[in-house]
């Protein structure tokens, strides 16, 4: 009775991602602590630390002439006068973005020694009527994965800064393009740490549509590798990695 009384009594610790295995994203109204210790410096750009200043370039792509029809004084006209240099100044602005539309035309021609046709192959990579390039590719993986824009914004992006009108269906399958292209990296990239001694892991959950997934996170000292999984159990780590982690030494926060 005593023990149950002293049980009642104890005051509860609630639980997150510190004291127990719940995700970050579990954590509610919980203050971080930052780790960097205080600097006696001031706020701001340091003395002696060397700034990035604007330099003027000597040959600029567009020159705009500017010069008075009449004089502000007395208001007579200064058309048919010679003018002289006085000062210049120069503003940097991004060029205005508009798609640039290749068209690849083959051309036949009959063989005058068998009468053969020979047509023009088009390049392996032009592959429909109309598509997009690879710089289009590129530029969605770019801004999805690296910084990390989701899929309706992206899509904004493109119609009101490049003039291109892309569903997000048609992102998608650009995304999946430049996967295909990048997965001999990731292999690689799982290869380096499925040799290493030692291999940090970690997993968040993220929702994928709609539903509960989690990021799974494998590294050492110079790679990175995730993946997502519907599971949080072990069959993920046996699925991804089989027998090759057996030898490494493994580091989490459980």
């Amino acid at each position: 009775m005593r023990l149950l009384l002293e049980l009642q009594q104890k005051p509860r610790v609630k639980k997150d991602s510190g004291n127990s295995s719940l995700p970050p994203a579990s954590d509610r109204g919980r203050k971080t602590r930052s780790l960097r210790e205080t600097s006696a410096r001031s706020p701001g750009g340091q003395k002696g630390h060397r700034g990035n200043t604007l330099e003027m370039t000597a040959t600029p792509d567009q020159i705009i002439d500017l010069k008075s029809n009449y004089c502000g004084r007395c208001g007579n006209s200064l058309v048919a006068e010679n003018f002289v240099l006085k000062a210049r100044r120069q503003v940097l602005e991004i060029p205005p973005s508009t798609p640039i539309i290749e068209e690849y035309r083959t051309f036949a021609c009959t063989c005058p020694k068998c009468d053969h046709e020979q047509i023009a192959d088009f390049p392996p990579a032009v592959k429909a009527p109309i598509q997009y390039g690879s710089s289009v590719q590129a530029l969605a993986a770019y801004f999805s994965v690296y910084q990390y824009v989701p899929f309706r914004r992206l899509k904004n992006l493109f119609s009101e800064v490049f003039k291109l009108r892309l569903s997000e269906g048609t992102l998608v399958n650009l995304l999946e393009k430049s996967a295909e292209k990048s997965g001999f990296v990731y292999a690689g990239i799982k290869a380096e740490i499925g040799q290493s001694r030692v291999v940090g892991l970690d997993e968040t959950s993220a929702q994928v549509d709609g539903k509960k997934w989690w990021m799974w996170v494998w590294q050492n000292v110079l790679n990175t590798f995730i993946a997502a999984a519907e599971s949080r159990g072990s069959q993920t780590i046996e699925g991804e990695w089989s027998q090759r982690l057996q030898g490494a030494t493994i580091v989490s926060d459980r």
